[in-house]
């Protein structure tokens, strides 16, 4: 806002000094940096109708006249950017703490981790399919990328020894 007042200001002193010519309209609104940021603000927050301030600057110059528009989109869709993100902020809040997301979320995450230990058990044996033996569950925690995927999926190696003998009995 302060650059647009400054522009807005300058022009409108430099104008009303060229022309030696004193416009009461030009100089309420542009006269003075202060003058020129109430009439911004008043401008985008409704307090003055845009276009009454924009009618002094066509006097002055066309670029003036689409710098003032351009100001108004750009200060709009600041505001509307700003509402829109407080809008979405405060959805993705109430859907995160929504009972039935949260469960979804956990079966989700459940289904997900049962289907990387099914692919990693099913690379793991070497005979008869769905099942393992101790020889080729020892062989496999003894290589180091399988051992890094039981890692990854959060069981320690410890665990899968566990897990055999718990599966075993």
């Amino acid at each position: 806002m302060y650059v647009f007042a400054i522009i807005f200001t300058q022009s409108a002193v430099d104008y009303m000094a060229d022309t030696e010519e004193w416009d009461p309209a030009l100089d309420g609104f542009w006269g003075g940096l202060e003058a020129s940021m109430l009439t911004l603000f008043k401008s985008i927050s409704g307090g003055l109708s845009w276009h009454e301030a924009l009618l002094p600057l066509a006097d002055i110059s066309r670029v003036l006249v689409w710098l003032f528009c351009v100001y108004i989109f750009l200060t709009y869709f600041e505001v509307l950017n700003v509402v829109t993100g407080v809008f979405c902020h405060s959805a993705i809040e109430n859907a995160a703490n929504d009972p039935e997301v949260l469960v979804q979320s956990l079966v989700d995450r459940k289904k997900e981790y049962m289907q990387k230990v099914k692919n990693l058990f099913k690379d793991l044996g070497t005979g008869d399919p769905g099942s393992i033996t101790l020889e080729e569950l020892e062989a496999c925690l003894s290589n180091e990328n399988l051992s890094a995927c039981f890692v990854a999926l959060g069981i320690d190696t410890d665990d899968a020894w566990q897990l055999f003998k718990l599966l075993d009995t």
